[in-house]
């Protein structure tokens, strides 16, 4: 089953807030929290933060994304890092990549979206060991204000057959 879109995920919330107004801005931060989560999860992630803060403060967003990073751990294959690098300060040299990076941090604002530009799915950072590419990843979710997931190979494989396709299926 697919995860839900962000007109499902509005329809959830429109649920649950009955007929509290919520700006639109905030509305927009609220359901990209929720982004990732399957309708159950969104659910319970949006009442916890209603219950909790009301779902017209910031905090509430800071709520659905720490419930997020709950459901992220359980699945005992995916690690959250919560990042503070700069990509300035923090990593030399790769001018070019800090400038493409810097250009596509625009295609997160609300006016890109509106445009229909998509936001960058991935990143492939390849090289040796100690060249970087760690600190490189932290430095981006950094800038473009993005969780940082990182999966473990070595959870994934396993000896039982089948059990890796199904690790990664969940």
């Amino acid at each position: 089953m697919p995860l839900p879109d962000k007109n499902d995920l509005e329809k959830r919330l429109k649920v649950i807030t009955k007929d509290e107004v919520i700006n639109d801005d905030l509305k927009n931060l609220i359901l990209d929290a929720g982004a990732g989560l399957t309708d159950v999860e969104a659910d319970l992630a949006f009442r916890l933060a209603k219950e909790k803060v009301g779902l017209n403060s910031k905090d509430a967003i800071r709520i659905i994304a720490s419930e997020k990073e709950q459901i992220i751990k359980k699945s005992g294959i995916l690690d959250y890092y919560h990042t503070t690098e700069n990509l300035d300060s923090s990593v030399g040299g790769l001018d070019s990549l800090k400038i493409w990076l810097k250009q596509r941090s625009k295609a997160f604002e609300r006016k890109a979206k509106v445009f229909g530009l998509k936001e960058p799915k991935g990143m492939l950072l390849l090289g040796v060991p100690g060249t970087g590419k760690s600190l490189t990843a932290k430095a981006i979710a950094t800038e473009w204000n993005q969780p940082l997931l990182k999966l473990d190979i070595g959870k994934v494989f396993q000896s039982e057959v089948g059990s890796s396709e199904n690790n990664i299926r969940n």
